[in-house]
């Protein structure tokens, strides 16, 4: 009986084919799936797999994420705020 395949560890991509001589690689990137495909055969893939795990292990992999520019509370909320106004009924 055959023994079944071993699962990879987590952070070390996988290779999977999509079409006669297309096969794609998946790596997790900042917590999203990244592909990379084109690849003649699964050796060439499973080896450029190979390389992008040991470039992440070593942090040369990717840019850092960043998000859109976050103003200051008193910075936003200065345009929303009117100044307050002296209340005829208060003293």
């Amino acid at each position: 009986m055959a023994r079944k395949a071993r699962r990879r560890p987590h952070n070390m991509g996988t290779v999977y084919q999509r079409g006669p001589g297309n096969f794609w690689m998946a790596f997790r990137i900042h917590g999203r799936r990244r592909y990379w495909r084109g690849y003649a055969t699964f050796e060439e893939a499973d080896r450029a797999r190979a390389k992008l795990a040991a470039d992440r292990a070593a942090g040369n992999v990717g840019l850092p994420v960043e998000g859109p520019p976050v103003q200051s509370l008193d910075t936003h909320f200065r345009g929303l705020v009117q100044t307050p106004r002296k209340d005829a009924s208060v003293g």
